[in-house]
């Protein structure tokens, strides 16, 4: 596989990563906004609206008590009464604009208070009339009072319940969101790691064997194979490397033996005394050239390379 073809499939994977990591998270976001709507927009208005339900029923018996036992005017007690009921009227239809509450508990609810008003309002009418029949109405007037109370002791009661539910969803979700959140991030970077490492292991390690045979051939040793088996171009210059490393050792070869040839040549024409000089000289030059660079003895005559090494043994055991 070609090394660009490689950096491509990397950059593929990790931008794979980072769409997922994007997915998840904005799934994430969605779950807990729709989860902390309902507990925000539904369950706490309406734990709120029950509470000023409770207040307002609370003022108008206050008010009532308070009329019929003459701590009030009549004025003053209708003008407070109609605007508790004008509150009232609005806290019910904030009501019927949320979920929380069913349509049958609303209707339930308001029935009952709207049989609070009238008692209430029978209370104002018969004031000034004999006190048995106010002590009748006014009973009735309790009673229907702790109904309201208990209806919306109950509405609250389950509403509180569904409110803590709800936080309880929303920290459930928020909790799996970081969680799922940390262990996308440790994959994401376990793969980019193994990912990375395995694209430098790639391409490092043919490129040491790469320097390591050109600092073989800078030696002369023109036996070393570059061993890499890819597909990559690294794979193509160990097959160049390997080929011109194989015709540097044909052509030297072929040097060594033109040089033979010649030398041989040039022995063959001395002859005698004057032809044993001339060979002496030859190979005491000769000799001095192989100290300095040892190499010259591959190219060399056999037979001479064989005297002179032997000279050489002699100078080391002297």
């Amino acid at each position: 596989m070609k090394i660009g073809i490689k950096l491509i499939i990397g950059f593929l994977i990790l931008a794979s990563l980072v769409g997922i990591m994007g997915y998840i998270g904005y799934f994430n976001l969605n779950t807990i906004n729709s989860d902390f709507k309902v507990h925000h927009e539904e369950y706490m208005p309406a734990q709120n609206t029950l509470f000023h339900l409770f207040v307002d029923v609370d003022s108008i018996i206050r008010i009532t008590e308070e009329y019929d036992s003459d701590w009030m005017t009549k004025e003053e007690s209708t003008k407070e009464i109609e605007e508790k009921q004008a509150e009232i009227e609005a806290y019910f239809a904030k009501l019927r604009s949320i979920s929380a509450l069913t349509a049958n508990e609303i209707e339930e609810l308001q029935n009952s208070i709207n049989r609070f008003y009238e008692l209430s309002d029978e209370l104002f009418r018969i004031h000034d009339k004999a006190r048995e029949e106010r002590v009748l109405t006014m009973e009735e007037f309790d009673a229907q009072a702790e109904l309201v109370h208990n209806q919306l002791e109950s509405t609250s009661s389950r509403i509180n319940s569904l409110t803590s539910e709800s936080a309880m969803v929303v920290r459930a979700t928020v909790s799996s969101a970081i969680t799922t959140t940390i262990v996308v991030i440790l994959v994401a970077f376990l793969v980019s790691v193994s990912l990375g490492a395995y694209i430098s292991f790639s391409i490092s390690k043919p490129v040491k064997e790469l320097t390591k045979a050109s600092d073989e051939l800078k030696k002369g040793n023109l036996e070393y194979e570059v061993k890499i088996k890819s597909n990559d171009e690294i794979g193509e210059l160990a097959e160049t490397f390997n080929q011109m490393r194989i015709r540097l050792g044909e052509r030297e070869a072929t040097a060594i033996k033109d040089r033979n040839d010649l030398l041989n040549s040039l022995l063959k024409g001395f002859e005698g005394k004057a032809g044993n000089i001339a060979m002496i000289l030859m190979r005491g030059n000769i000799q001095r050239l192989v100290k300095k660079n040892p190499r010259i003895m591959k190219i060399i005559p056999k037979e001479m390379a064989n005297r002179i090494k032997l000279q050489q043994d002699v100078e080391k055991k002297e």
